[in-house]
Parts: C-alpha cells; structure tokens; sequence
C-alpha cells in the first residue's frame, strides 16, 4: 500500500482537535479526534490486509508483529516514564489507583477499567495519567478481532457476502452505540461494541463498497465537505453531547469523505492535507497522543488545580519536543525492524524447543528477536509494579508518618460523610439516598436534612444537636422542587435530580417534619453567576418553558418549595456554602509534608473573594428569611473566617476533606453557631424544637 500524505494530514487536524480540548477546553469538541483516529485506522488496517490477501502474503505472524513494532516501542516508553514519575510524585492512594489502571493499561484492557470509574469528563479524572490510553486499548481489541473475522469470512461459503455482513456489523454497533448513550453512557463511550461502526466506517471506505467518484467537481465538494463536518464538529460539540451515538457521525462521515474523494483526484483539500508541516505533526501524532495527557495530568496532580492557559501551552511545547524525541529515536527505528538480532545461548534452545514444540502442534511460531523478548520483560515489569502499588497500598513507606495521615483523609474516612452516622440506609431512586440517623422518637416530628453532598457535610452538626433524624441526598442535586438543570439543548445535567427533588419533597409531605434543613452547592445554579438567558447550567420549568430568565425560573421555584415546607408548619434552615479553596487542601497538606510543597497557598483563602463567590444566591436567601418567620438563612463564614482570610485549619487541626467539602472537626466548629440560631425559631414549641429527642 502507497504512502498517502493526506492521511497523516487528517492525522494532524485529529491529534490537534484532541491536544487543544485536553489543554483546557480551547476546542470544545476536541475529544471527537479520536473517532477521526478510529476511522483511519479502520481504513489503514483493512486496506494492508487486503493489500497482503490479494498477494496471497496475509500472515497473522506478519500481521501482528507489524502492529508491535508501530505501536508497542514507543508505547512502553511513555508507560515507563510516567511510571517513573508518578511512583516519586503520587500519594498512595491514588499510586494505588494508577497500578490497577497501569496493569489493565498494559494489557490494552484500560476502557473495561476506566468504565467503573468516573465520567471521563468529570474533573476527578483530570489528573489520570493514562486516562487517554482507552482509545489505544479499543483499537488494539479491534486489531485481534478484525483480522479472524476477515479470515474467517474469506475462507467461507459467506464471502460473496462480505458486503451485507460488514454493512450489518456497521449498523448494529451504530444502533448499540445510539442507545447506550442514552442508557449507560460510559459503556458507550468506551468499549468497542459501540465504537465498532467508526472503524468499520473506514473498513467500508478501504473495501470499495462505496462507489468510485467519477466527477473532479463532486471529488472537491465531498472533501471540502468532510473538512468541514470534521471541523465544526469541534466546535458544536461540547463536554455536555450525548457522545458517541448519533453525534460520532459528523467527524467520522466527515472523515471518510475526505478519504475517499482523494483517493481518486488531486482536490484543493487533499493539498492542504498535504502541506509538509501538516504532514510532519501527523507523522509524530501518535507519540504526541500518547505524551500529550501525562504532561497536563501530573502538573495538574502537583497543582492541585486545573492547569492555567499558560501553564497548558508550556506543558504542549514540552510535550510536542517529547513526542518528537519518541517519533525519531524511539518509533521510527523500531518499525524499520531494528533490534532484530537472535537471543543467543540458553535463549536461543529454548526458542528452539518452542518452534519444535508449536510445529508439532502445526500452529504459527512468532520469530521472537530481542525487541520481541524485550517488550515481553518490561510488560512484565510493568504489570509486577502496577501489582506491587495496590499490595503494599501504594508503597506507604515513602512517606512519613505525619504525611500518611493526610494522606489517608480522602473524603469517606474523613467523616463527613453520612455512611458513617447511618442506623439504616436505603436508595429511593437513582442516586437519591435516605438515610435514618439516630435513635428516633417514632412519636416525634423529625428532623430531615435535605440536598446534594453540601447538606450531607452538615449532618454531623444536626446529629449532635438533634440526636436524631432523615437524610435525603442526591449527589451534585440541589434542593429545590420544580425545576431542572439543563445545557444549553435543554437536556438534564444531572441525571434524575428533578425527579428525585420531587420525590424527597412527597416524602417531607408525609414526614411531617419539625425542621427541614437545606444544603446545597448552590453555585451549581450558574444562572445566577454568569447572568441571564440560555448557559450551561440553565434551570427551567420542566413543565412550562416561558421567556423567564434561568435566575428568576430558579428564585420563584426555590421560593415555592419553602412555601411547601412551611406550609407543613416546619421550620426551614437554609445552610450557605462553606468556603471553597482553589485545590484539595488535604492532598495540599499531604504534598507540603512529603514534597515539600507550599501550604498556605491553598489552605487558606481572601475573605473578600469568599464574600464575592455566589453573592445573588446568598441575596436570596436572606430576603427569603427576613419576609418569612419560619425560615433562617446560616453562613459558617463567621466560623471559618476572620475579617482578612478563610482558613481550612484551625488550632493545627484540618477542617476540610477536599476543597469545598468540611469534615467532623470542620462540622464540630459550626455546632455552637447553628444551635444558637435554632433557638431563634420563633416557634411555639421551641423546647420541644431543640434537643426534642433524648
């Protein structure tokens, strides 16, 4: 097969696409650079194995050792170093993560472990040094599969069938595809069942099924076109697209137009696919792909913090003279078939012993060379430390005990959270939690406590204070019936939170609740900090879509529930948000310990900027509380802050578990304050209010 520059022309818009998106979001839909990759690839892999099969050269030995020598080389080396890095930089706990991700990663298995993580767009996955290694691992399962089949269905009474069969492939994972984005998202995005038809699109194209342009003017309108549809698909598409699915086929049918108009004609946008300085970023955009993540992700790991557009630009220069480093002295020698020479001595009988051994068995013996036994050693390597991290939990002797001991406060052990106060537990719907804490008085109006993971860090407070009580949470769901938070094509960001608010405020209805506690991370309502009119996080009224603005659906749906609840006779505690630093003043703690970080930048915060943050919600709930007697609004920021600064620490004790999210010392100190305003309730029963259960 002829060297086609164009293709690495269309390599570089892809690499490029996925480089800007990873740095900080400069493109949008960066990240559907990959689907362009896969219908390369599909194209490339599918024309080489018809290319050998028409010359009756096809060899799954030859196949396979080809791919080793394009991919495996430069591969083992940035698996290598970055290992290297994180063993000296990591905490434990997440050394631990990385080993069981390094371990899939080797073994091209890393999209069936990333699947139970988070979605691959949510921040807590930013500083995943392999997070990028799942699009690699999808191909590779591709490469095992494709070729058998081919063989298979070549060598059967089937093959003047191959055109339906590929054709009916291509449809069922489109199909699988389309519905498991709306269903389970994250399977869809990562595994090859749904990300199939992208390489079977460019298997189609390499087959011929598509019929030969015969027109130079249809030639150029098709690959403009497919220019085109691959362009704007980085720019229409954002972190919030239903992605793979129905959205995947803008790039893909984009990038097979492209190839497949210039295939046959010379067009303007095969020319400008062709420009050496395109051409020469396609040639390395496979090291570039795999150094490009690692340089954003462990500075932002050190950081604490997403990268600043700066320090993203600096990180792809460094990253883009790696990757060319890797493309000249790593990659490109290795698929010339250097290091080809024999083991020699014991290795070269034992070689022997094996070829005698799998002729007998008339199966195909791979001729092992250096590079061959050199790849087997270092995966070996490489899967033994990735085994080694998780036993010894994240090789803990690297740190002092002082540092283990911060670095062991992750959110669960920390102990804000509500597990560790439940009597009884059990899950409504989707996400949305009751928790029954205490002993409670089953003649006694109860205390509920109601909201997203902000309400679930204040339950220690109304724990001491009340004994005993209900929790309803839904993470990252805010407590307020009535409206929905939706992107910009009005789709629900958070998947269930409307229907689970209604569901919570049915059961408060039956509850019949003495005091119903609000909290909330109420900048979530973006409508209320960048203004009015259609924005990611707008809310509306799911029932009514009028001209309101997001601030006013939200302010008139916030203050309907509040008339619900006091409607019931229950008192309403609207709890603020606590201060949010700029990183994970935990790790932050845990870094100055161990790498001798600074503390103070991220364990503290100016009190005006904290004033500031969320200033239109905190306006609301105060007017809220002065017109209604039944309700008071509460602000930790007294507690937690003097007149210049907000502090995380307090007397050398930690009072935060991440960034914005208190633990038991950070609830224990808000204790006097919140029971303080409790009692100024002017209900008629007030005793019974406090401490009403003994």
């Amino acid at each position: 097969m002829h060297y086609r520059p164009e293709i690495d022309g269309l390599r570089a818009i892809a690499i490029s696409s996925v480089v800007l998106f990873h740095a900080g979001g400069f493109v949008p839909g960066g990240y559907a650079g990959v689907d362009v990759f896969f219908v390369i690839s599909g194209f490339l892999i599918t024309s080489l194995i018809l290319s050998d099969w028409a010359r009756d050269k096809f060899s799954f030995a030859n196949f396979y050792a080809r791919r080793a020598r394009r991919i495996l080389p430069a591969f083992f080396f940035m698996i290598t170093v970055v290992t290297a890095v994180c063993l000296v930089v990591m905490l434990p706990q997440h050394l631990k993560q990385y080993g069981k991700l390094i371990i899939y990663t080797v073994l091209f298995g890393s999209n069936f472990r990333l699947v139970g993580e988070p979605n691959y767009f949510d921040d807590s996955m930013r500083d995943t040094p392999l997070l990028h290694m799942w699009s690699l691992s999808v191909e590779e399962q591709y490469y095992l599969i494709w070729p058998l089949l081919l063989f298979l269905l070549f060598r059967s009474p089937w093959r003047r069938h191959t055109a339906k069969i590929i054709f009916s492939l291509f449809a069922l994972s489109l199909a699988a595809s389309a519905v498991l984005v709306e269903v389970w998202p994250r399977s869809a995005f990562y595994h090859l069942p749904s990300r199939g038809w992208e390489l079977l699109l460019g298997a189609i194209i390499a087959f011929g099924f598509v019929p030969r342009i015969g027109s130079r003017i249809l030639a150029e309108v098709m690959s403009a076109g497919g220019l085109f549809l691959i362009l704007i698909s980085f720019f229409i598409y954002n972190k919030d697209t239903r992605f793979p699915g129905a959205a995947a086929l803008l790039p893909t049918v984009g990038c097979a137009l492209v190839i497949h108009a210039t295939t046959s004609f010379d067009t303007f946008a095969k020319r400008l696919l062709r420009l050496p300085p395109v051409t020469f970023i396609g040639k390395i955009s496979y090291s570039l792909y795999l150094w490009h993540w690692p340089f954003i992700a462990i500075p932002a790991y050190l950081m604490l913090r997403e990268l600043t557009g700066a320090e993203a630009a600096i990180a792809m220069v460094a990253a883009i003279l790696v990757s060319i480093v890797s493309w000249r002295f790593v990659e490109r020698p290795f698929r010339k078939g250097m290091g080809e020479g024999r083991i020699t001595f014991g290795a070269d009988l034992a070689l022997a012993w094996w070829r005698a051994v799998m002729s007998r068995l008339k199966a195909v013996a791979l001729a092992l060379n250096r590079s061959a036994y050199s790849a087997l050693c270092l995966a070996a390597v490489l899967i033994a430390s990735g085994s080694y991290m998780q036993e010894s939990k994240g090789i803990r002797w690297r740190l002092s005990p002082e540092a283990l001991v911060y670095a062991d406060s992750n959110g669960a052990k920390a102990g804000y959270r509500h597990d560790t106060l439940c009597k009884e537990e059990k899950i409504i719907l989707t996400k949305l939690h009751e928790c029954r804490f205490g002993n409670e008085d089953q003649d006694a109006r109860p205390v509920v406590v109601w909201g997203d993971s902000h309400a679930d860090h204040y339950l220690p407070v109304i724990a001491e204070i009340f004994g005993a009580g209900h929790l309803f949470m839904t993470p990252a769901c805010i407590p307020v019936a009535g409206v929905m938070q939706v992107d910009t094509a009005r789709r629900e960001t958070i998947r269930g939170c409307s229907q689970n608010n209604m569901e919570v405020l049915q059961e408060i209805i039956k509850l019949k609740p003495k005091l119903v506690v609000l909290g909330g991370k109420w900048d979530l309502v973006e409508g209320f900090n960048i203004g009015y009119g259609p924005s990611h996080g707008l809310y509306y009224t799911p029932i009514q879509n009028s001209d309101q603005s997001s601030r006013d659906h939200f302010s008139e749906a916030f203050e309907n529930t509040i008339k619900v609840l006091t409607d019931l006779e229950a008192d309403v505690l609207i709890m603020d948000q606590v201060p949010e630093y700029s990183r994970d003043v935990v790790k932050c703690k845990a870094f100055s310990l161990y790498l001798g970080l600074d503390e103070a930048s991220c364990a503290r915060r100016v009190r005006s900027d904290t004033d500031r943050a969320n200033k239109p919600m905190r306006a609301l709930f105060r007017e809220i509380a002065i017109t209604n007697p039944r309700v008071r609004f509460y602000s930790p920021l007294e507690e937690l802050c003097d007149q210049e600064f907000c502090f995380a620490t307090r007397n050398g004790k930690m009072l935060y578990t991440d960034d914005h999210h208190i633990n038991f010392e950070g609830a224990k100190l808000l204790t006097r304050s919140i029971d303080k305003l409790i009692a100024s309730f002017p209900h008629p029963n007030r005793a019974a209010l406090l401490h009403a259960i003994q």
